[in-house]
């Protein structure tokens, strides 16, 4: 259940107040701060990347707050995007004029796969409270 409000000031329309959310039947919430993640790799020289070097490994975290083990006592996560050629889903592809590249993303020391199937955390059992989920990335 998705729901939308907006209001507008009293008077000729001075402002807008717009209210989102979704309301969802689930054991946890992803934490906001979550929702839209940024990881920085900075200026990757090609000569890294020849043979098989990756850039540093960047890490980020998927927290799953206020788990209540009422409703269910695992959790799967899964992630999509277009992927390079020839790596069996296993990298994302670069944008730009970059080629021969992509970005690894791996959860408990194994790439994962962005098909939107393939499970990055597949059944993991939750605790109460928060549950926070560390993944490592290199180009």
């Amino acid at each position: 259940m998705t729901f939308i409000l907006s209001a507008n000031a009293a008077d000729t329309n001075n402002g807008t107040v717009t209210f989102n959310g979704t309301i969802i039947d689930t054991p946890c919430s992803v934490d906001q701060d979550d929702l839209h993640q940024t990881v920085e790799f900075g200026e990757v020289s090609k000569a890294v990347l020849e043979n098989g070097g990756t850039s540093d490994i960047k890490s980020f975290y998927i927290v799953l707050k206020d788990c209540s083990l009422d409703t269910a006592t695992t959790a799967k996560i899964v992630f999509n995007g277009g992927t390079a050629a020839g790596t069996n889903s296993e990298l994302l592809a670069l944008n730009g004029a970059a080629s021969g590249a992509g970005v690894a993303v791996k959860y408990s020391g194994s790439k994962i796969k962005f098909d939107g199937a393939t499970p990055a955390v597949n059944a993991s059992l939750l605790s109460n409270g928060d549950n926070t989920f560390s993944f490592s990335t290199y180009v």
